[in-house]
Order: structure tokens, then C-alpha cells, then sequence
């Protein structure tokens, strides 16, 4: 369970109980500039964050991931999953009709609005409303669902052709079962996400015969 907030020096503030997705510390800093955006639409403002992932995002990455048709990407963990906020995130920013700026603020610092900032996540993760991040409407037009192919080189196009064309194992029918057997069940015994797909791919990377890595 994950909590986000956003405060204001107008004593306006929302803090919130995120759900719907593997949640983690980037995700809700993510959460956090969406709400802001939601509710200062229209006004000219500066979002204050100590997310280094948002000031990435905002500086040219979230273009990135829609230009490369929200695939994978090293700075993003479980980011098949995140595409919902990620791409609300990118509506947000082109709807908002008022001027708009970010500032990198210092975590764990003596700032009065981050530490209360703070304050509020734990308040929201305990008794706030819930968010269901995967049950973000982006509205048809705004936000490009393909990767762009123009001008990309003919390794990038021949991955991209693979992908879409050839199943991969684990996301066969019996592979998937399994899949998702194994997470429900991890989850209900221990309170934990376990996202098989993810990690299974990391088992090629690994020092050993290759007849062994398939096995596994």
C-alpha cells in the first residue's frame, strides 16, 4: 500500500491511497504531480518535487517512451504495468492551460512544504481515498500509442517487428497460467508482488550453460 499527496502554500492540499498497479516510491511521485495537475488545471503554477524520475520525465523522457510506443526502459521498473499514469502524466502536461514550470527541491531536507508534503503520503496511505492508477482515462487524441518508426535504425525496427509479431514464451497460454498462479499465490501468502515475467527474464543473464537457462 502506497499513499501520495501535493500541498500548496494556500493551505489547499489532497492526499490519496494509490491502488490498481505495482506501486512503488517513483510511482507515487508520479501520482502526486498527476493530482496536482488535475486540480490546478488551467492556473499558471510551479510543481515543487524531489523526484529525480519526474524531473527525467518532464525533461524529455515521457517523449521518449511515447515516441518508442511505451516499451521497457531502464528507468522505469514494471513499466508495461505503469503505462496508464505515465501517458495520463503526458495528457496532463499537454491539456494544462496555464503556464507551468517544475523546481527540484532537496529530499530530507529542513523544507517546510516537502517534509509536510510527507507528512500528508502517510496520512493518505493510512485514510485516504483511493486512486486506481490503472483506471486512468487519457482521452482519445492526446497521447500517441505507437512507436514512431520514421528515421529509427534497422536494429530498433527489426526488435520492434519481433515483438509485435512473435509470442514469447512466458506470454504463451500455458506459460501465463502459470504466471499468474504464481503471483496470486505470493500475494495471498507472503503480501507481495511478484511480477514472474519480469524476473524470469533476468535468468539469461546469468553465467551458465545455455541448454540450463532454458530448462529453467
Amino acid at each position: 500500500m502506497a499513499g501520495a499527496s501535493w500541498t500548496s502554500k494556500l493551505q489547499l492540499y489532497d492526499c490519496v491511497s494509490l491502488q490498481g498497479i505495482p506501486l512503488s516510491n517513483n510511482v507515487a511521485e508520479v501520482a502526486a504531480v498527476i493530482m496536482c495537475l488535475s486540480a490546478w488545471k488551467g492556473h499558471n503554477i510551479v510543481i515543487h518535487t524531489d523526484s529525480s524520475l519526474v524531473m527525467r520525465l518532464v525533461g524529455g523522457n515521457l517523449l521518449a517512451m511515447e515516441r518508442d510506443g511505451w516499451g521497457d526502459f531502464p528507468w522505469v521498473s514494471h513499466s508495461c504495468s505503469h503505462q496508464p499514469p505515465y501517458r495520463h502524466l503526458l495528457f496532463q502536461l499537454r491539456s494544462h492551460r496555464g503556464r507551468l514550470s517544475f523546481s527540484k527541491a532537496k529530499a530530507h531536507s529542513s523544507d517546510r512544504w516537502n517534509n509536510l508534503a510527507d507528512s500528508l503520503v502517510n496520512e493518505g496511505r493510512l485514510r485516504g481515498c483511493p486512486l486506481d492508477l490503472g483506471a486512468l482515462h487519457t482521452p482519445d487524441g492526446w497521447v500517441g500509442l505507437f512507436p514512431v518508426l520514421a528515421h529509427q535504425p534497422v536494429p530498433y525496427l527489426s526488435a520492434m517487428t519481433v515483438r509485435g509479431l512473435v509470442t514469447a514464451p512466458l506470454s504463451s497460454r500455458k506459460a501465463s497460467k502459470f504466471c499468474d498462479r504464481w503471483t496470486v499465490t505470493m500475494g495471498t501468502l507472503f503480501g507481495v508482488y511478484l511480477d514472474v515475467d519480469r524476473y524470469a527474464q533476468l535468468v539469461w543473464k546469468i553465467n551458465m550453460p545455455v541448454g540450463l537457462k532454458e530448462t529453467l
